[in-house]
């Protein structure tokens, strides 16, 4: 999911499962009167999620939080999840993981793939229990095997890694492809990765470029990076450097660390755009906020250069933050 201007795939950090559950694109802004019923358990649910974001009624986590459980009790699955994340987030209840993790082992057992793969992400971090890469593992296979991407993206990264299972190239090669077919579009990224470096399959730029840049469509921020860097070294495709600036900027805009450091970069060098170093430090902000230990460092010269000192409190914190991310140069400056 990381792909790094002057680095590979070997020295980025250790990729974690997808966590990330995408509310519901289908809530409709709908008059405050609650349709919810026992007949109706999906117009529970879907209360419960105006309830919890705000759309036409108020925020009300507590409301929410008694609703997703009416649907989740009564057997509609769906609403299982949001239930136990509302145990995990502390959200009209006290945080309880181990509740949490008791609704989705329970909403798993009855079919539910969207709580397997949440009890799965459970279980990867011991969240609510000791950690158990093993059941991890299984629950995000049983997770795919229902049809759910996510749990699909999650197992290729543990068969990809030998988290909880032996390490399988060509296995997790299979299921990024249906997390790509699916729903995820890191699935695409990540079996781009594989077509780019001959990871159990052969060498294939043409087809990784073309994975990459469906990711990026997509909104996954790590596609737009690895199709920014093939532009930009010429793979696949003629050596293009605006292009790859542009889809770095995609990238950064996405949230990709990778993108924001790659643009600033560019801009603070002239790398296929004209040096613009009001741009180049915003987006090593941008990057160092996302957590590049590097890009803090580079703002921070940048500002410096300036001049300015107005600047004097921001340079210290980013260099400081430089210092804590294992710049340790940073640490040194004054």
């Amino acid at each position: 999911m990381m792909v790094v201007l002057a680095g590979c795939r070997a020295t980025a950090p250790a990729r974690v499962p997808a966590t990330t559950a995408t509310p519901r694109q289908d809530v409709a802004a709908t008059p405050a009167v609650s349709a919810c019923t026992d007949r109706d358990l999906e117009a529970c649910l879907v209360e419960g999620e105006q309830h919890r974001d705000g759309v036409g009624r108020p925020v009300d986590h507590v409301r929410a939080l008694a609703l997703f459980q009416r649907a989740c009790d009564g057997g509609h699955l769906p609403a299982c999840r949001w239930y136990a994340r509302q145990f995990m987030n502390g959200e009209g209840t006290a945080a309880d993981p181990g509740r949490a993790a008791e609704i989705n082992a329970a909403a798993c057992d009855r079919g539910s793939p969207d709580s397997c793969s949440d009890l799965g992400v459970q279980f990867a971090g011991g969240e609510g229990m000791p950690a158990d890469p093993v059941r991890a593992a299984a629950l995000f296979r049983r997770a795919c095997d229902l049809g759910k991407a996510r749990g699909c993206l999650n197992l290729g990264l543990v068969l990809e890694e030998g988290r909880g299972v032996p390490v399988d190239q060509a296995q997790a090669n299979a299921v990024f492809f249906r997390a790509c077919d699916g729903d995820r579009p890191e699935g695409c990224t990540e079996l781009g990765e594989s077509y780019h470096d001959g990871l159990a399959v052969a060498v294939d730029l043409s087809r990784a470029l073309d994975l990459y840049l469906d990711a990026c469509e997509r909104g996954d921020g790590a596609g737009c990076v690895g199709a920014g860097l093939m532009h930009v070294r010429g793979e696949a495709v003629p050596v293009d450097g605006a292009t790859g600036v542009a889809l770095f900027m995609k990238g950064c805009d996405a949230g990709d660390e990778m993108g924001c450091f790659n643009s600033g970069i560019a801009y603070a060098d002239g790398k296929g755009v004209a040096v613009d170093r009001s741009i180049a430090t915003e987006r090593f902000v941008k990057a160092c906020d996302l957590g590049e230990a590097r890009a803090c460092v580079r703002a921070a010269d940048l500002l410096a250069a300036a001049g300015d000192p107005a600047f004097a409190a921001l340079i210290r914190k980013l260099r400081e933050r430089a210092c804590a991310g294992g710049e340790t140069a940073a640490c040194l400056t004054p």
